[in-house]
């Protein structure tokens, strides 16, 4: 083989590496904080929140934060309240008002 085609084999092996690590790490992060905090949610679930465009960072903040304050959740109606008012939530704290909100709403 020539140089050239080891340069560009190295250089194709350096992106696919730097994009899966990317990857990982986001979708990795999220899932161990589940994990410190116990409140496991499966990694595919955490994967899949991924593969539909939500960001797991904010649902595993807000869902995690969600069930500390005693709220009754899961995470599939974590995620569906972000998709329902996607534009009014910026951040975890945002989606944990809505969630309470509609708890309260449901118990009243």
């Amino acid at each position: 083989m020539n140089k050239q085609v080891i340069f560009l084999l190295g250089a194709m092996l350096g992106v696919v590496l730097v994009v899966g690590g990317y990857w990982t790490y986001t979708l990795i992060r999220p899932w161990f904080r589940t994990l410190a905090a116990g409140e496991a949610i499966p990694f595919p679930q955490i994967v899949a929140l991924r593969l539909r465009g939500n960001p797991p960072d904010l649902l595993v903040d807000a869902y995690i934060t969600l069930k500390k304050l005693g709220v009754q959740v899961t995470m599939p109606s974590v995620e569906a309240t972000y998709v329902a008012k996607r534009n009014s939530i910026h951040e975890a704290y945002d989606l944990v008002q809505e969630m309470q909100s509609e708890d309260a709403a449901g118990k009243g």
